[in-house]
């Protein structure tokens, strides 16, 4: 898993909208990295800004439930 986590890193800085989704569920479960929140509420919201889709619903979950992010339910 570290490989596709280096994979995923990888495209994602090149703008690969589908690896910034993965490589936030990576940090979000601690897959191939360390868990961490904020930096999965970030990927996720760089994705989203690009309207994909599940990366949306996954922002709105994280500031509904302030995983990574302060609450904010008008967001």
């Amino acid at each position: 898993m570290i490989e596709a986590f280096r994979l995923f890193k990888e495209a994602a800085l090149k703008g690969r909208v589908s690896a910034m989704h993965s490589l936030a569920d990576c940090y979000f479960n601690g897959r191939g990295t360390p868990k961490d929140d904020k930096l999965a509420y970030e990927w996720y919201k760089k994705s989203a800004d690009l309207n994909y889709g599940s990366a949306q619903w996954q922002v709105s979950k994280l500031l509904f439930d302030g995983v990574g992010i302060e609450v904010n339910n008008e967001l």
